[in-house]
């Protein structure tokens, strides 16, 4: 959850009068809904009350040490930017003598001296797996200094480098038992520079998968090991990268520069003129499109080639530069680096070879049987809101109740208290509520992250106060004079538990397990795990070399938790991750969307995020329902985002709303007609698709192939691949959302064949653009003509009463 967030492009916006340094009272009743549009009076309202808000936000500092120091501690306009000191590959030389060919298990390796070529090619598809731009070198170290600049969660490098070993030499072959050893040496022209190797091998991921591995490794500068290594792989002509994880934008990532950093994703995002508003107020507080929660080294090529960092360097910040068109350019920040690499006879294939070795756990059975809605109030109040929704005909599987441990207010919204102790006051009869939900078929989900806050002022106060007992115990993250980490969340402070620490790690465990999954819960949101400070300490080592592997130990421990609780198959969603998170994690989310259309940082930006994350090695992903951030008086739902949303969310894995951070001061899926009767629309599709859904959530759990898969895992070189607005859930359901207010028709390019709207049985030609009717109150999908399985679903969404 972000602190500070102000979208505009296609929310909706109102104005606000600032008369010394106050907003206007809220009104009794929100205006009229409806998109309109952004005057430049507005504007200057607009930017005032942004100042207002960012003020009352930068009352604390950013990041505190001990006692709060009322100091704000923005970041200076000039750091709040990557600077990234991207390394150009320089020349290779090969000894004449180390030319040759050799076999390594299915792979050929070539190595041509008066070329400069080296190429390891899968010799049962005849693909090259690996190779290098001719005579150009694939290996370059560098000794460089990292400097991190941080402001609440958003985190910015400068990379400044001392010395670049860019001109590369090949000197000898060593061939050993399954192994086949490539050095020489890496210099700045005619300098000394050091030595460097690698290895390549093999290694069996399943019965049917040998991947090549790559172990390289690099000499030292003086005493001092490198800073970094960059590898370098040539690409074909045209051939697209995806991957690193979750890239909130397109999904082909060609022509980018961006690091591989887990980090607040920011807000806006590039869109116009909010961005520059609240970078103006909070520098850096926008993002880029090159922000993420979950970022790794992962990727998959429209080539059919994929691979990953694994085992050294696969934590390490590092930099992926793209911008050559001819190259993928992967620094990692470590003096060894090691990958494991495949291709495939499809990009499909690529993503199956290379996962074949990851354990997913999917995700409870249950949640397909309908939606989970999110609501908050209290037990009278949760009663009330769910009633609207059932009354409106909705299918739903579970409440999520993230308020469960009480609600405080700030300038940016409604928080929760972190204690992770049921608020009785709030919850009075809350085995009751449980019990009755239970009978009508609903289970309850709560909420937890890896903080704690000092529970001093809470009124009624908790049973425990577990930050008293973490602090006494020495279980948080420390500052590098011992003392608790504490992290400004936007007026209050909060501590981050050392999840290194067995001790620490084992009590957090328990409190999960008995607590936030106490009695009947059946799961939760794990939120958080992208802030841990670069300048921390930990018992397992600095916030340096373990800011990218928290998200993983986050993940392994919620999964400990559920399973202590006796509850393996708990729903438990989280947004932060990095390499592994998805051998732990049954389910992942996008994150915080604005409550808009706005290709950067709204719907959009959660599909992309999605796809991105799919070619990555994450099969199961979702996004709330409506969106999240908004800023009352001033930006909030229009009456079209939630039905449109939830049109989308229906055909996803995990279908699930989110009041966002201003709940009454935005439209909800229990206000009025239009969006319960349009949320329960999408979550009767929903539930139709339950059987379909489970068998898809089953490959991806025993494949890796995603879920919610890009048109180009499924139809790959067709002009219907080329759509980053659509997916397929699975290989039979193909879906193309709605994702612009007062939009009532869709142009859908479709894939070769003919289609069939699943919802209104029209018949439409393939490898054509077509347009097609799209009223509010009906989602655009198709099913191949002919395909059994597409006939099964279009007789499920028919006894369901949403297709004809």
């Amino acid at each position: 959850m972000r602190r500070f967030s102000t979208p505009i492009g296609t929310s909706r916006l109102w104005p606000i009068a600032v008369v010394s340094g106050h907003r206007r009272p809220a009104p009794t009743s929100l205006p009229t809904h409806g998109e309109v549009p952004m005057p430049r009076r507005t504007l200057r309202r607009t930017i005032a009350a942004i100042g207002v808000i960012a003020l009352a936000l930068s009352s604390a500092p950013a990041v505190l040490a001990g006692p709060v120091d009322p100091t704000p501690r923005n970041l200076n306009p000039k750091d709040a930017v990557d600077r990234l000191a991207p390394i150009t590959p320089g020349r290779l030389a090969v000894n004449a003598k180390a030319a040759g060919s050799w076999t390594l298990g299915t792979y050929a390796v070539s190595l041509n001296a008066t070329t400069g070529l080296l190429r390891v090619t899968d010799s049962r598809i005849n693909a090259d797996v690996w190779s290098n731009v001719p005579g150009q070198s694939f290996i370059v170290g560098s000794m460089s200094q990292l400097k991190i600049y941080e402001d609440q969660g958003a985190f910015y490098p400068e990379v400044k480098r001392s010395q670049t070993l860019s001109d590369q030499t090949i000197a000898t072959v060593a061939s050993g038992s399954g192994t086949l050893t490539f050095s020489g040496t890496i210099a700045k022209g005619k300098s000394k520079g050091t030595t460097w190797s690698m290895t390549l091998g093999t290694k069996m991921l399943d019965d049917s998968v040998e991947a090549l591995t790559a172990d390289i490794t690099t000499g030292k500068i003086g005493r001092n090991p490198l800073s970094s290594v960059l590898v370098v792989q040539a690409l074909m002509p045209d051939e697209a990268v995806h991957g690193f994880g979750s890239q909130y934008r397109a999904y082909d990532l060609s022509g980018t520069l961006f690091p591989i950093m887990v980090r607040e994703q920011g807000v806006g995002r590039g869109e116009e003129p909010i961005s520059g508003v609240i970078n103006g107020v909070e520098p850096g507080g926008a993002g880029t499109l090159a922000n993420t929660y979950a970022a790794w080294p992962t990727w998959l090529t429209s080539g059919s080639r994929a691979g990953r960092v694994i085992g050294a360097g696969e934590f390490s910040f590092g930099t992926v530069d793209l911008r050559s068109g001819n190259s993928l350019n992967l620094e990692m920040r470590s003096p060894r680096v090691q990958l494991q690499l495949v291709a495939g006879s499809s990009p499909a294939d690529a993503i199956k070879r290379r996962d074949a070795a990851l354990a997913i756990p999917g995700t409870a059975d249950w949640t397909s049987r309908g939606a989970i809605v999110g609501l908050q109030g209290g037990t009278a109040e949760v009663r009330k809101e769910l009633q609207v929704v059932l009354d409106a005909g909705a299918k739903i599987s579970a409440v999520w109740l993230q308020d469960w441990v009480g609600r405080r207010t700030t300038n940016f919204g409604d928080r929760l208290w972190w204690t992770w102790q049921l608020d009785r006051q709030w919850y009075p009869g809350w085995e009751t509520l449980v019990d009755d939900l239970e009978k009508q078929g609903i289970k309850v989900l709560t909420y937890v992250n890896p903080m704690l806050v000092d529970p001093a002022t809470k009124t009624p106060a908790p049973t425990r106060n577990l930050y008293k007992e973490a602090a006494s115990k020495g279980y948080f993250v420390k500052t590098a004079k011992g003392q608790p980490y504490l992290q400004d969340q936007g007026q209050f402070s909060a501590a981050l538990i050392d999840l290194t620490n067995p001790s620490a790690r084992a009590w957090f465990v328990d409190i999960i397990a008995t607590d936030v999954l106490g009695g009947k819960v059946a799961g939760m949101m794990a939120d958080f795990g992208e802030g841990l400070p670069y300048d921390a300490v930990l018992a397992g080592g600095s916030g340096a070399q373990l800011h990218n592997q928290y998200p993983r130990l986050w993940a392994e421990t919620v999964r400990e938790a559920c399973d202590k609780a006796g509850k393996p198959d708990c729903a438990a969603w989280m947004r932060s991750g990095t390499q592994g998170s998805a051998e732990d994690a049954p389910m992942f989310w996008a994150g915080d969307q604005m409550v808009s259309f706005a290709i950067e940082d709204g719907m959009p930006s959660a599909l992309y995020g999605i796809q991105s994350s799919g070619a990555s090695g994450w099969p199961l992903m979702h996004s709330d329902v409506g969106g999240y951030t908004s800023i009352a008086y001033i930006y909030d739902r229009g009456p079209e985002l939630i039905p449109r949303w939830s049109q989308m969310e229906a055909f996803g894995v995990f279908m699930r709303t989110h009041e966002g951070n201003q709940p009454r001061f935005n439209l909800q899926v229990y206000s009025d007609d239009t969006q319960a009767k349009g949320f329960a629309y999408g979550t009767r599709i929903y539930a139709a698709l339950g059987d379909y859904r489970r068998t898809v959530i089953a490959e991806a759990v025993d494949t890796g192939m995603p879920a919610m898969r890009h048109p180009s895992l499924v139809y790959p070189g067709t002009a219907a691949a080329n759509q980053d607005n659509t997916f397929f859930l699975g290989d039979h359901l193909f879906v193309a959302p709605v994702m612009a207010a007062g939009q009532r028709t869709i142009d859908v390019t479709l894939p070769p064949g003919t289609w069939v709207h699943a919802l209104t049985g029209v018949e439409y030609p393939g490898n054509t653009t077509q347009t097609v009717d799209a009223p509010l109150d009906q989602a655009t999908a198709f099913v191949l003509k002919g395909d059994p399985v597409g006939d099964q679903i279009r007789t499920a969404l028919k006894a369901a009463g949403v297709a004809r």
